[in-house]
């Protein structure tokens, strides 16, 4: 089985909620009625909504494992093996961090532009 690279992933994650952010804005006339908050209306404001519950649950999240990636410098303690490890370790975190935080502010700034656009 052939590994993807990580490059590539990311770019299927990419066009994936590009694609999804297209249908939303697209769908943007629909309003919604939504049993939890009463101020999302439409399904961008739904989405920059959930994006921005994943990045306040991510967050913590987030720094737990940059603790531990610290750690995982700490322990390798000049190994090779290691270090090799941990810097793995540190990049997909940062990789996750990168992905979380544009998602959200893609969507918030897709948003904003769709409100302007139809006010």
């Amino acid at each position: 089985m052939k590994r993807t690279s990580t490059i590539t992933r990311i770019g299927m994650y990419t066009v994936g909620f590009f694609t999804l952010m297209n249908t939303t804005a697209v769908a943007y006339a629909a309003s919604l009625q939504s049993p939890l908050n009463p101020m999302v209306s439409s399904i961008p404001l739904f989405i920059s909504t959930l994006l921005k519950a994943m990045v306040i649950v991510a967050l913590p999240v987030i720094s737990v494992f940059i603790v531990l990636s610290g750690f995982r410098f700490l322990l390798a303690q000049g190994k090779e093996e290691g270090l090799k490890i941990a810097k793995e370790n540190f990049k997909y975190v940062m990789y996750g961090t990168i992905l979380i935080l544009g998602a959200w502010t893609i969507a918030s700034i897709i948003v904003s532009v769709v409100a302007q656009v139809t006010n």
